[in-house]
């Protein structure tokens, strides 16, 4: 059993792979982001400046170095062009954990909002990246979790220190956030039970209802 996957019910809709681009808020966009909640707080000023302009950063790869120096070229072009928002396209099966580590550091110390949408999976360290954004929106048949670690053979890691030192990242990622940080490690640890009575279900490995 994987670890803890939130998947958002209805048919999984294919997202159009965009390129990296600047646009100007369409009215669609706009009812995106009201009904998401466009509330950043004082961290992060961009967006009192440029509330219309949005930058797309599509993730809709494997994490690795590439992807990494790839988003670090879009946070710059969206930072020269003092946009008020940028959006994470997520639709991957995760990655590497250090390259990651390196694209949430970016992301923190960015000051322009960040929204992940999530197409499709934001699975292991997709989830980690996702967990990092100010705001998390998922279109129907999407999914974040699974964020247990592997090795390079794609065998579960056992070692109870790694999986400690994952967990205690996932876990401050979503407190950073004001997220619950439980459900962050349910994610990371398929050992762990994970209760969720605002939606009446839980999850672990001996068969109570996932979600």
């Amino acid at each position: 059993m994987d670890g803890l996957i939130i998947r958002k019910g209805g048919r999984k809709m294919n997202g159009q792979i965009w390129m990296r681009r600047f646009l100007t808020l369409t009215a669609a966009a706009v009812m995106i982001l009201i009904s998401i909640g466009m509330y950043f707080g004082p961290a992060k000023p961009a967006v009192a400046a440029n509330v219309g302009s949005v930058y797309v950063i599509p993730v809709k790869q494997q994490i690795e170095r590439g992807l990494t120096s790839f988003m670090e070229r879009g946070f710059k072009e969206a930072e020269q062009m003092s946009a008020g928002l940028i959006v994470l396209e997520i639709d991957t099966p995760g990655g590497l954990v250090d390259q990651a580590g390196k694209i949430a550091t970016l992301m923190k110390d960015s000051n322009i909002p960040i929204v992940a949408y999530i197409t499709g999976d934001a699975a292991s360290a997709g989830s980690y990246i996702a967990l990092n954004a100010d705001k998390i929106a998922m279109s129907d048949g999407s999914m974040i979790g699974a964020a247990y670690m592997v090795d390079a053979r794609g065998n579960r890691i056992e070692d109870a220190k790694l999986v400690s030192w994952w967990k205690s990242k996932m876990a401050g990622a979503a407190e950073a956030s004001g997220r619950n940080k439980n459900i962050a490690m349910g994610m990371a640890d398929i050992n762990l039970k994970v209760d969720m009575p605002e939606i009446g279900r839980c999850t672990d490995r001996s068969g109570c209802e996932g979600s």
